[in-house]
């Protein structure tokens, strides 16, 4: 695989890693206000978070056995993916115990009443606390490799007003380490999308679910249209029309190169494939 396409792919896991461990931090947060207030229908709310956490386990770890796998990475990009693999599983664990907790004080009777120990409160938010910091860190760690850019998927929330605050989170992470010129913003969610469009008037925003038209995404003012396969090839005019309309289009996620000719020949701008080097061979 070319360095530049490598590159891309671990910038992917970078961008995946970050917004997994922005759940994680959420569900701990979470958690300590149960804890404070024992608030049992808050805590059955939280449970089943836990599942989503598991499923983005899984996909970024399909993404490093990938690299493992195709790549044969060395050295320094070979710890790069061995030390992702690893902070993978102890925030799925984080977020496993963050559940547990809250299923205990949605489940066993007589907790409703009750108070946590400020002992306990003080413990878990030291742990939250050192867990923001190892957060903090991997951020830096990204910022420090400027020919990188990141793509960072929002995944959709219940709550429209969470995805409102954790949008505002995201802005202030990238803000922090000078990331926003390097990000492209893709979400499911058209609420998430439209938050930061609010936060981020110049911002690189794009839009997944397939479901809206490239006029109706410039008319929300997004940077283009993020859609699967199966959708641009129900609505290949999509492709031209978005063009006309000033708007960059991606396709994902495209292995065969069949499709991959198809989809060079209808003229998006990007594609999204699980292998880079078979698209590469196409492109030359």
């Amino acid at each position: 695989m070319p360095r530049t396409l490598f590159d891309e792919e671990l910038a992917r896991l970078h961008a995946d890693l970050a917004e997994m461990g922005r759940r994680v931090d959420a569900l701990m947060q979470d958690a300590i206000r149960c804890l404070k207030s024992m608030d049992r229908p808050l805590a059955r709310r939280i449970v089943p978070r836990d599942a989503e956490i598991n499923t983005m386990e899984k996909t970024i770890e399909h993404s490093c056995m990938n690299l493992l796998a195709l790549q044969q990475p060395l050295a320094r990009d070979l710890r790069v993916i061995t030390a992702t693999l690893k902070i993978l599983t102890d925030m799925e664990r984080v977020a496993d115990q963050c559940a547990d907790i809250c299923e205990i004080l949605s489940t066993v009777a007589g907790m409703a009443g009750q108070t946590a120990s400020p002992r306990l409160l003080r413990m878990f938010g030291k742990a939250r606390s050192m867990f923001a910091g190892a957060l903090d860190a991997y951020l830096r760690l990204v910022a420090a490799k400027p020919d990188t850019r990141l793509v960072l998927e929002m995944k959709s929330l219940s709550d429209l007003r969470r995805e409102d605050l954790a949008a505002e989170k995201i802005v202030k992470a990238l803000r922090k380490y000078d990331l926003l010129d390097r990000t492209d913003i893709i979400a499911f969610s058209i609420n998430a999308c439209l938050a930061f469009r609010k936060l981020l008037p110049d911002g690189r925003i794009f839009y997944l679910n397939g479901d809206l038209s490239p006029r109706s995404i410039k008319g929300l003012g997004l940077t283009g249209i993020d859609y699967s396969m199966r959708v641009l090839r129900k609505h290949p005019e999509w492709v031209e029309q978005a063009k006309k309309l000033g708007l960059e289009v991606n396709v994902w996620t495209v292995d065969e190169e069949e499709d991959m000719r198809y989809f060079i020949d209808l003229g998006v701008d990007y594609i999204t494939t699980d292998y880079p080097e078979r698209l590469q061979a196409l492109l030359k």
